[in-house]
């Protein structure tokens, strides 16, 4: 397990003032930011060192005043999305937990099928 964690921020980009280089330089100015994602406008998921009020209290000081910060297991995450934004998300944002996030998908797969699977006619 890497010394590193991940957290969903959300916030209303319309409201908050912030246009690209703006929220490039919002993560940016948080020390404990070391990378973040974003494919739907205004949920960003960040990976990170340190706590979420260390978090918060940056995002605070950088101007961000109505924001959700929700820490997040990457092998948790679900959801339809085009393989591209997958692939930046977990091979190269997460590739310190790819192999963890790979098994437990694959865990879930199996899981999914075997309680889909029908009892045979024997």
């Amino acid at each position: 397990m890497s010394d590193t964690s991940a957290a969903l921020v959300t916030f209303d980009v319309t409201k908050q003032a912030l246009n690209g280089d703006g929220i490039v330089n919002l993560f940016n100015s948080v020390p404990q930011i070391l990378d973040w994602w974003n494919y739907i406008p205004g949920v960003f998921i960040v990976k990170h060192f340190g706590s979420s009020i260390d978090i918060t209290t940056n995002l605070y000081d950088a101007g961000l005043r109505s924001y959700l910060l929700v820490p997040i297991d990457p092998a948790d995450v679900q959801g339809q999305l085009p393989p591209s934004s997958w692939n930046k998300l977990f091979k190269d944002m997460f590739v310190d937990d790819f192999d963890r996030v790979l098994a437990k998908h694959v865990e879930r797969r199996t899981y999914r099928e075997k309680s889909q699977a029908r009892p045979s006619d024997d």
